[in-house]
Formats: C-alpha cells, structure tokens, sequence
C-alpha cells in the first residue's frame, strides 16, 4: 500500500472522498483513482494545534461560554426533564434560539442550535420553561 506525505500527493491522484482521523494520528483517506475506491493511510504532520475533541458541557440551566475547535462543525444540545413530566426548553445562541421538549427519564436527542466554520467563542445559554426542572447538556468540537 502506497505512503503519500502531503496532501498535494493525494489531490494529484484524484478526487478525496472522505477523510477519517485516528488517534494514533494516522487519517484513513478514501480515494476514487479511475474507478477503484481504496484506504490508504497517511501520516498526519504534527503542528502545534491539537486534534479537535468533541466534548460535552453541562447547562444545567444557565449560560456557558464555549471556544470551539478549528474546523466546520455543528453546535448541538439536548436536555431531560428532572420531574415526571416533559418539559420545554429554550437553547439561545447568537444565531437564534430553538426550543427543546425534555423527556423524563431520559435526554432528548441531539439538536443542532448553531453551525460554524472555523475558532469561535460564544455563549449559549439554557432557559427552563416548566416547573419541574431539566438538565441541559452542549456538545461541541474543541
């Protein structure tokens, strides 16, 4: 299995379908070359920026300042109910607001509140629209 060392090597052979990074700091790159579609592993170079973490923050209600990542990506929330019942809650960011119903017991799914290209810092915040209480929770890449 060929080993390119930059990616002027891979777009000077076709078209890059996909792109996975491992952490043993290696990328798994599809390629399409004439029809054929196969994995070739190549060295990632080490500069000093870090690999981008998806991680979760607790909002538990409130306002939380997050810096994301380098790269384009989803801000996405979620949120449960701590009483018996389902409850609304509001998500705000700079970009607007969008409101999730909390389940008791168990978190809603993931919902996009924003999407950015590139390093951002912001502030989101969590607003509780019932009596019962909810947890909220933010998942980002930094």
């Amino acid at each position: 299995m060929p080993q390119f060392r930059s990616r002027a090597d891979l777009c000077s052979l076709g078209m890059v379908l996909a792109v996975t990074v491992h952490a043993s700091g290696t990328t798994a790159r599809q390629l399409e070359l004439n029809g054929d579609r196969s994995q070739l592993a190549v060295p990632m170079e080490r500069t000093a920026k870090s690999a981008a973490v998806r991680v979760v923050e607790s909002l538990s209600p409130g306002t939380v300042t997050i810096t994301t990542a380098d790269l384009e990506a989803n801000i996405e929330v979620r949120a449960r109910s701590t009483g018996s019942t389902s409850c609304a809650v509001e998500f705000t960011a700079p970009s607007g607001t969008i409101g999730v119903v909390a389940p008791p017991g168990e978190y809603s799914s993931w919902s996009t509140l924003a999407t950015h290209i590139g390093k951002v810092t912001l502030k989101v915040d969590a607003r509780v629209v019932c009596d019962s209480g909810a947890l909220a929770e933010v998942r980002y890449f930094r």
